[in-house]
Formats: C-alpha cells, sequence, structure tokens
C-alpha cells in the first residue's frame, strides 16, 4: 500500500492524523479518493491522534458531520472515543437544527417588513448545496446580506421581533464602520446572525460589487421559508476571499475546504476564474482551490487553476502549498512563527501583482495600511533603548528552535 492516496497535485505527505481529519470532511461520493485516504489514515493513528482529531472537530462543531463520513468510508472509531463522537455529534445536530430554525424565523420577520435579504457564507451553502442542509454545515453563526439602505430598518425590525443585540463596551464605533451590525442572539436558542450591508469588510482590495449577489439568485427553502442564494460562482468566490484573505489561509481551513469541495462539480471554472480575475481575487481563488483540492479531496479542473495562478515558479508554488499544508494540518507545523507565515502568504497571494496596493488582512482588514499609503497615518516607531537585548534575546529562541526550523525546511523543500 502507498504511503498515502495518490493526490492530483505535488505536495508533502500527509500524516495520518491529517489525513483522516480533512477527508472525513470530504463528499461522502469520493470514495475513490477520500475513502481511501480515510481508510489507509485510520489504521495507522495512536491513540493521542485519535484524542487530537476529535478535539479538533469538537472545536470545528463537525462530530455529526464526521461521524457520517467515517460510516460512509467504513472507518472503525475507537471503542475509546466513539462515545465521545456520538455525545458530540447528537449536539452538534441539535445545535444546527435550532440554527436553522432561527434562521426560518428571521427571515419570515424580514419578509414581513418588507425587506429583501440574500443568504451568505454557511447559511446559504447549507441550504444550496450541502445534501444534508444544516447538518451537514456547521457554522458560528448565520449571515443575512440586506442592502446598506435597508440594513437600521432590518435591525430594528428583528430588535422588535425579540432579537437581542450586545455589541460589547466600546465597540459602537467598530460596528458603525464594519462590513455588519452587531451580532443578534435569537430569544428561543440563543442562534447568532450577522446581518450585512456589505460581503467584504472595509479596507479589502479588490474590485467588489455586492450587486451580483442580488442577481442570478436561487431561492430554496430554509425551515419551511423561501430564501434567496447567490449564484454557486459567487458563493465559491466569497468562500475563496474569506479563507485566503480574511482568514491568512490559515483559520477556517476544515470548513473552507470543504466548502469549495462541495461547491467545485457545480462550479462553471471558466466564469469562477474570470471573475476572479476581474475582480483582483485571482491569487486568492487559487490558493483556496488549490488547498481544497489538495487536502479535500475536491474536484477542482487543472485548466481553471492555471488561468488564475500567481506569477511565481513552479518550484516555488509546489513548497508554498507544502508551507500550508504543514501549517494547517494537525498536528501542526515543525515551527511556525506570524513573520513566517505572513512572509509565506505574500509570496502566494503576490498582493503587489495582483492590485492589492498596501492593504493587507491583517492591518484591521487592510484599512490601516491603506491610511499608512495614503499618508493619513503611520506606524508607531519603537523605543531604541533595548532593541539590542530584544535582538540577542530573539536569536537565541532561534537557535534553540533550530531543529524544528531544519524539519520545516526539509518538509518544504524537499516534501519528505
Amino acid at each position: 500500500m502507498p504511503r498515502i492516496p495518490p493526490c492530483p497535485l505535488p505536495g508533502v505527505a500527509l500524516r495520518p492524523a491529517a489525513a483522516l481529519y480533512f477527508a472525513l470532511g470530504a463528499r461522502h461520493d469520493q470514495s475513490e479518493t477520500a475513502g481511501p485516504a480515510a481508510r489507509w489514515a485510520a489504521e495507522r493513528l495512536t491513540e493521542g491522534d485519535w484524542r487530537l482529531i476529535t478535539r479538533r472537530l469538537a472545536g470545528a462543531r463537525a462530530l455529526g458531520v464526521a461521524s457520517r463520513g467515517a460510516a460512509a468510508f467504513g472507518v472503525r472509531v475507537p471503542a475509546a472515543q466513539a462515545e465521545s463522537w456520538r455525545r458530540g455529534a447528537m449536539v452538534a445536530d441539535f445545535r444546527q437544527t435550532r440554527l436553522s430554525a432561527a434562521l426560518g424565523e428571521a427571515l419570515v420577520t424580514l419578509g414581513q417588513a418588507g425587506i429583501p435579504s440574500v443568504l451568505l457564507k454557511g447559511a446559504a451553502l447549507a441550504s444550496r448545496v450541502y445534501p444534508g442542509g444544516f447538518l451537514d454545515r456547521p457554522m458560528s453563526d448565520l449571515d443575512v446580506l440586506v442592502t446598506p439602505d435597508a440594513a437600521p430598518v432590518a435591525y430594528d425590525a428583528l430588535r422588535r421581533a425579540g432579537w437581542n443585540a450586545d455589541p460589547g463596551p466600546g465597540r459602537a464605533a467598530f460596528y458603525a464602520a464594519h462590513h455588519h451590525l452587531p451580532p443578534l442572539s435569537c430569544p428561543d436558542s440563543g442562534a447568532l446572525l450577522e446581518l450585512h450591508r456589505t460581503a467584504l469588510p472595509p479596507g479589502h482590495p479588490f474590485a467588489w460589487r455586492d450587486d451580483p449577489f442580488w442577481t442570478g439568485t436561487e431561492t430554496v427553502q430554509v425551515a419551511g421559508v423561501a430564501a434567496l442564494v447567490p449564484a454557486v460562482e459567487e458563493l465559491l468566490l466569497h468562500a475563496a476571499v474569506h479563507f485566503a484573505w480574511s482568514h491568512e489561509l490559515r483559520a477556517v481551513s476544515w470548513t473552507a475546504v470543504r466548502d469549495i469541495a462541495v461547491l467545485a462539480p457545480e462550479v462553471d471554472w471558466d466564469r469562477a476564474a474570470a471573475l476572479a480575475d476581474e475582480r483582483r481575487a485571482g491569487t486568492c481563488l487559487y490558493w483556496a482551490a488549490r488547498l481544497a483540492r489538495r487536502l479535500g479531496h475536491a474536484d477542482v479542473p487543472a485548466g481553471a487553476l492555471g488561468e488564475i495562478r500567481p506569477p511565481r515558479s513552479r518550484a516555488t508554488r509546489v513548497m508554498l502549498e507544502r508551507h500550508f499544508v504543514l501549517d494547517l494540518a494537525p498536528p501542526g507545523p515543525p515551527v511556525s512563527t506570524a513573520r513566517l507565515r505572513r512572509t509565506c502568504w505574500m509570496l502566494a497571494l503576490s498582493p503587489q501583482a495582483s492590485g492589492h496596493g498596501a492593504a493587507r488582512p491583517w492591518a484591521a482588514g487592510g484599512a490601516r495600511a491603506v491610511a499608512a499609503a495614503s499618508g493619513t497615518a503611520g506606524a508607531p516607531e519603537r523605543p531604541a533603548a533595548g532593541r539590542g537585548r530584544r535582538l540577542f534575546q530573539r536569536l537565541l529562541r532561534e537557535v534553540r528552535r533550530g531543529p524544528r526550523w531544519l524539519a520545516w525546511g526539509r518538509a518544504v523543500i524537499i516534501g519528505g
């Protein structure tokens, strides 16, 4: 048996814990790739690996999905973890059912107030592309888009219907300029809803308009209530930007990889690549789709990635892929620092070549960087006193981590 089932892209061989973690989120009809990967990995896991995966899946509210994935792919969960998975799956599925019901209530309220709305992110994907609906798509909150002019009216309508708002101390100014209003909690279930004025946060560098979210929509049913969702290409591009830009190709990786894998068969990839190029989001879509193909067995056409790949050599792209796989997949990277992650992110996303200017996701969604580039703000200077001591301490710390750096370099450069 090979070390890991054949993968459509070159890259570092996944450790068993990582292979199973992502394979359990793959489409259940992908038995030719995800199934063998899951079974191969499960046979090689230690007790500690199973505990790690259980914690990761529980943190992602995904034990219900993982339990069904294990059953579909013929993976036996050890007795020591089986009861934890069973209880976690029940809790996760119950929570998802309550989210669906809460969204239905919100849609009824908005409809009665005459306010058009479009579902975003997890709510849209669960309603449109996941066969099992909300049970198949874990999420932390519900995202609904309304027009900027209608947002205050919609917010007030939900408040009058009993939804609670608590932006927290000192957060009013933040939400006044943010792309969504302060989260609302359902009075019955406590489910959180974010009412969006725009799809992307302020300071983003993309040539993005929300108009396409309102055209080409499809009608779906949520808890027996009609709702609108954007076209699948819009859902794909929004998911890619959310993962690659807002979360810097790190957070929400299990969900993002899975979303793209589920969307892939329905997407017109030529149209998606053209939209991404037009909106300066080509590198975002490239890396999100490539990692989904690598980790989540997504059926992404190779030609589609070629149209939007960043201006880097093939060797550089392969090494960057290996770095991202190491950084995303449990049990974690040999070494990981903010400076290293951001350097690799800059190489991958090519923000200057992509037309992103000075905007960066770690600078308040790009807002501070844009202000600095325009001369309206500046970075604070660090005091000179103690600079030599800090440099020496940092150098000493990195020397001590030398073996971990060597392990990272071997995995990224050689692939082993």
